[in-house]
């Protein structure tokens, strides 16, 4: 159709026909699901005379009429001597497609169906996450570690199946922001690498320094806080005289402080984290003593305020 080569056409459709006859004969259709589509449209139409208005080529068919097939998007100079089209580079067009399907999960696609809605067929067939929670629920095992080497140090997510994008912010212990993704748009910061480890580089950060590193998932909205403070430069003996570590107080694999999506972080070597079962409980006492001065307090008040009267 790109050419106008309209006997080309012709040929290739009869090559489809074939290609998808061949595929029904030898795919289990009762575990495979088949859809035949395409990407676009094209602008060939088969008319009943040569129109005014666009190039078209004239065909003879098996009982000897003639058939037209127009061509709407072509330019007017590569029209040839005899009226027809035979070169150049025609346009796609916005017309509606034929989908046709066989096999389980073949029901959805009956009629007209929402260019959108063919990628829900394929992942309901594939057993995928098709709903917005499920898919959401991909990103609930999210991870993030924070190691050092060689004074140089990073973010490993992973998990974050759940979302195409992350963002994050690292702040030091003033709450001030040191380093952040751009988040000007949905889509905007860093690429996820979908079953894969995701690497973010902590610019900014000194050693010896405490920092709260945010990540979340822009689609999920799941989110891991780490909290970490960067060590020195690490010595052998710091080590236990172990190699291979980046910076002292990290583990064998550099890693100095990790969270998770559902606990948000979990203690770095420095005992930096998140208020956890043990920080609530903590927190909770800690409450519960402030209740009991502040009514302490207020007793106090009143009898001085009784005896002043």
């Amino acid at each position: 159709d790109h050419a106008g080569n309209a006997c080309g056409q012709i040929g290739e459709t009869d090559d489809f026909d074939q290609a998808i006859a061949y595929a029904m004969q030898n795919v289990d259709l009762t575990n495979t699901l088949m859809i035949v589509t395409a990407d676009h449209a094209h602008t060939s139409q088969i008319l009943n005379a040569q129109p005014a208005y666009a190039l078209s080529t004239v065909l003879k068919t098996a009982d000897g009429n003639n058939m037209v097939v127009s061509y709407g998007t072509a330019q007017e100079d590569s029209r040839d001597t005899d009226g027809g089209y035979n070169g150049g580079d025609m346009e796609h067009t916005g017309t509606q497609l034929r989908i046709a399907a066989s096999g389980p999960g073949a029901q959805r696609v009956i009629g007209l169906t929402d260019q959108t809605d063919n990628f829900y067929t394929i992942a309901g067939a594939l057993g995928l996450a098709t709903s917005t929670e499920s898919q959401k629920a991909l990103s609930d095992n999210g991870t993030v570690k924070v190691s050092a080497a060689d004074g140089k140090f990073t973010a490993d997510v992973d998990g974050f199946n759940g979302d195409a994008v992350l963002s994050y912010e690292l702040k030091d212990k003033n709450d001030k922001t040191v380093a952040a993704s751009d988040s000007s748009t949905p889509l905007s910061g860093v690429r996820v690498k979908t079953a894969q480890t995701t690497p973010i580089a902590l610019d900014g950060v000194t050693e010896g320094s405490e920092y709260t590193l945010t990540v979340i998932g822009r689609q999920s909205g799941k989110a891991v806080t780490v909290d970490f403070q960067a060590p020195a430069a690490n010595s052998a003996d710091k080590n236990n005289g172990k190699p291979g570590v980046g910076a002292a107080g990290a583990d064998n694999d550099g890693v100095i402080a990790s969270g998770k999506v559902s606990d948000s972080a979990q203690a770095g070597p420095f005992g930096a984290a998140l208020l956890g079962k043990t920080g609530t409980a903590v927190l909770a006492v800690a409450i519960a003593i402030a209740m009991l001065v502040a009514v302490a307090m207020l007793v106090k008040t009143a009898k001085a305020a009784k005896n002043d009267r």
